[in-house]
């Protein structure tokens, strides 16, 4: 799970709990000419969930635990839904981590 991108660059980032126990994140795909984000790779340890967004090269095959849930909106934001069992979740960025609350 290495992180590729800026925080500045995949904001803003959303997260809320749905019913089915799942938690449901929202974040900005970077426009990019060469590469994309299908999705997320997360890990759960010690209480909390940590999330590193994916970036692959297009033309390639490339797999996240989570893929996007549904197509990228027009303002190319992408959702990926996690199971998610009350713990403290953070976003690992390229330059920081970001802990999100719900």
């Amino acid at each position: 799970m290495k992180p590729h991108y800026s925080e500045a660059s995949v904001q803003p980032i959303s997260a809320s709990v749905l019913a089915d126990g799942q938690l449901s994140l929202i974040y900005r795909v970077p426009l990019e000419s060469m590469f994309f984000s299908p999705g997320v790779d997360y890990q759960t340890q010690a209480g909390t969930l940590r999330v590193v967004i994916g970036r692959c090269r297009i033309r390639t095959d490339c797999a996240v635990m989570a893929e996007h849930v549904r197509p990228l909106t027009a303002d190319g934001m992408a959702e990926v839904r996690l199971p998610y069992r009350g713990e403290k979740v953070v976003v690992v960025h390229a330059d920081r981590e970001q802990l999100l609350t719900m």
